[in-house]
């Protein structure tokens, strides 16, 4: 279910604010295409009380075309991987995997980065590169969701803080005025 952004959005030159609540999708305002970013930032980090769980926790953000297609970035504690995956014509694609030894443990409150490099996607944790991963669904992203196996808990916030950008120029004229 796709909702309205109007309580949960804010626009201001070259980027839209958005708050993502778990379980949720919400339409971006403007799509995301080669150059764009967006970027979640979460209130908190607890990976213990996922680590425990049995059968594992899986937490992930899907970014959907007009046509419902996604591309898929999943984080597994148990697992200690992250995985990206693709979903398209009701079809899943090739997993791709890395270690996420050494990731989300260096902030209380972790950013995960994704930029649109036209050609694939630059994934980064706490605005450090961890991976590439080839865009395979070629149509503009139009929703974003952040979602997660019913009765598990995420080890992120129950709602991400996102912003979104049209282009990487965006980010480093906010950053540097």
């Amino acid at each position: 279910m796709v909702f309205d952004n109007a309580d949960r959005h804010s626009q201001n030159n070259g980027k839209n604010f958005y708050l993502l609540p778990i379980y949720e999708t919400i339409r971006l305002e403007a799509p995301l295409k080669a150059g764009g970013v967006l970027i979640f930032q979460s209130s908190g980090l607890n990976m213990d009380s996922c680590r425990s769980r049995k059968g594992g926790v899986r937490v992930w953000i899907n970014i959907l075309d007009a046509s419902n297609n996604y591309v898929h970035f999943s984080i597994r504690p148990n697992e200690n991987s992250i995985l990206f995956n693709h979903f398209s014509n009701n079809q899943w694609g090739r997993e791709e995997r890395m270690p996420m030894k050494g990731l989300f443990f260096k902030e209380p409150n972790p950013t995960i980065v994704i930029y649109d490099n036209g050609d694939r996607y630059q994934v980064m944790v706490d605005y450090v590169t961890v991976a590439y991963f080839e865009k395979r669904i070629k149509e503009a992203g139009v929703a974003v969701s952040y979602d997660m196996d019913i009765d598990q808990v995420s080890p992120f916030s129950n709602t991400l803080a996102m912003t979104a950008y049209t282009s990487f120029a965006d980010v480093i004229t906010r950053v540097t005025s």
